[in-house]
């Protein structure tokens, strides 16, 4: 079992354009268009809209410029974070990880 098992589309996308980061004149953005996240990830425009509306509003990215954006420092630690969660806890782990989250959080 993997971490995106268990992730929502906000962390998906927010995945995806953390991978397809790139530098443009020392400028880190990710020169993806809403249409091409939806078309990668299988999922529909409305869907991705929504959920960069979402994130934007939240402070999570932030459009520089048409089809650029950049994802905010607190965007970049989650999923940095979530991706060293993901190296520590291996197979059965997850699932004790899980256990314990809605335990604790229900």
């Amino acid at each position: 079992m993997k971490i995106n098992d268990f992730l929502n589309d906000n962390f998906i996308i927010l995945k995806t354009m953390y991978d397809n980061q790139v530098t443009v004149l020392n400028e880190i953005q990710i020169p993806l268009s809403q249409i091409q996240i939806a078309d990668a990830l299988g999922y529909s425009k409305n869907k991705v809209y929504s959920v960069f509306k979402k994130l934007q509003q939240e402070g999570y990215i932030e459009a520089i410029g048409k089809g650029k954006y950049r994802l905010s420092d607190t965007s970049i630690v989650i999923i940095e974070t979530m991706e060293k969660l993901d190296k520590e806890l291996k197979g059965d782990q997850w699932w004790k990880f899980c256990f314990y989250i809605l335990v604790m959080h229900t």
